[in-house]
């Protein structure tokens, strides 16, 4: 194997540790604060009008295929 290819490896590596130790960061940081979550999710829903949302069922299993309409401006 290459010295190029050898680097190239070491770099996807690190770059992948990388954003794993950022998505533990992120992780970590949304650990019980609901509120913050779900200020979040209630802003999203605002500010995507006309798309397609999967909402959490009461079992926990998706309700697919809903899709929202753009109140006429009043």
């Amino acid at each position: 194997m290459g010295r190029q290819r050898r680097a190239g490896r070491r770099v996807d590596r690190a770059c992948r540790e990388g954003v794993a130790e950022a998505n533990r960061i992120i992780g970590d940081s949304l650990k019980g604060n609901e509120g913050r979550l779900r200020y979040c999710y209630i802003d999203a829903l605002k500010t995507t009008p006309n798309q397609a949302i999967c909402l959490p069922a009461e079992a926990g299993l998706p309700i697919l295929e809903v899709q929202r309409k753009a109140l006429p401006a009043q």
